[in-house]
């Protein structure tokens, strides 16, 4: 999984950190993975993770 960029994979390893966190918490450790395993074969083309405002 070396295609994910070292800007996604810091949002996806720091998720304790978003507004959301709660939200992030109530998902079971197969769904974060499967979660980064997205992010890995389809957000990898994308510069960074959008900002959320």
């Amino acid at each position: 999984m070396d295609s994910l960029s070292p800007e996604w994979q810091k949002a996806y390893d720091e998720y304790n950190q978003f507004p959301c966190k709660a939200a992030w918490n109530e998902l079971s450790e197969k769904d974060r993975k499967d979660i980064l395993a997205h992010l890995h074969g389809h957000a990898f083309d994308s510069p960074s993770p959008a900002k959320c405002k």
